[in-house]
């Protein structure tokens, strides 16, 4: 595991740079629309009971997130509420080599390590498999074999998850399911790869994307602030949660814009969480 958590940290480093070039560009967002903002100011509480959710009723529902930095309560909140665990042999796959033995898996989640961003991840995953057992979804680890031991293209990944996944929708061990992954795989950020999702369709794999936004929650780790708290300027901060359909924000920049390709376009949903 403590491979998997050095290759994020080395990620997040990154990105943390491409971050202060984001806050240089101008361009809408969510939280700066005035069009969405006044769509916002109307909407009722109680937005998640009152949401059509049987519009995800496909075989896999993919929630985007952005790894420990993304609520385990709010994906939960989504989870009990969609379809797919209405039916028989639900799943829940996660992106961590399908080559680590599940039982393996459970037990290092219940470890707390000394490094404290490595701790985050830890509580994060078992707070998500814990609530995902607590609906009845079997846990599937579905990445590529060789994630932990060596770095893999996000396009392979991406092809080896999709193909994992429909292996086990064929014998029948999963009728319907659940992803979490990376934002980054459902919206890519550059040319070299494509979205998750084109991987699932070419397998003939019905699927719909939810995406999480934070308005006014900073993360944990400051240095990924502007990843989720996007009201920087807190003229506008919604009083209760907010799904806005694809037709909405389509074009508008995935948060934080570190790319013009990667746009709110590759989620059918995304939800601003105040």
């Amino acid at each position: 595991m403590s491979n998997f958590y050095s290759m994020y940290s080395i990620f997040f480093k990154l990105i943390f740079f491409l971050f202060f070039w984001a806050l240089s560009v101008s361009a809408k967002d969510i939280c700066s629309d005035q069009q969405l903002k006044n769509e916002t100011v109307k909407t009722t509480s109680n937005a998640f009971n009152k949401f059509d959710w049987s519009v995800l009723d496909r075989q896999l529902v993919i929630i985007g997130d952005n790894h420990a930095y993304t609520s385990p309560d709010d994906i939960f909140a989504i989870e009990q509420r969609l379809p797919q665990i209405q039916r028989g042999n639900a799943c829940l796959f996660l992106e961590f080599p399908i080559s680590l033995d599940i039982e393996t898996f459970k037990q290092k989640l219940n470890i707390d390590p000394e490094d404290s961003e490595q701790r985050a991840y830890i509580r994060y995953y078992r707070q998500i498999v814990n609530q995902a057992e607590s609906l009845g979804l079997q846990i599937h680890l579905v990445d590529h074999p060789d994630h932990f031991k060596q770095q893999q293209p996000i396009s392979l990944r991406n092809t080896t998850m999709a193909t994992n996944i429909k292996n086990l929708f064929d014998v029948s061990t999963c009728s319907s399911g659940i992803q979490i992954v990376g934002e980054a795989h459902i919206a890519p950020d550059d040319e070299t790869f494509g979205s998750i999702r084109d991987s699932l369709t070419n397998l003939k794999l019905t699927n719909a994307a939810i995406n999480f936004v934070y308005a006014n929650k900073p993360p944990p780790n400051p240095i990924l602030e502007k990843w989720n708290f996007i009201c920087t300027d807190k003229s506008f901060i919604p009083s209760s949660p907010v799904i806005f359909p694809i037709d909405r924000i389509k074009d508008l920049p995935l948060w934080p814009k570190y790319s013009q390709k990667a746009t709110y376009e590759y989620f059918d949903y995304t939800i601003l969480i105040p």
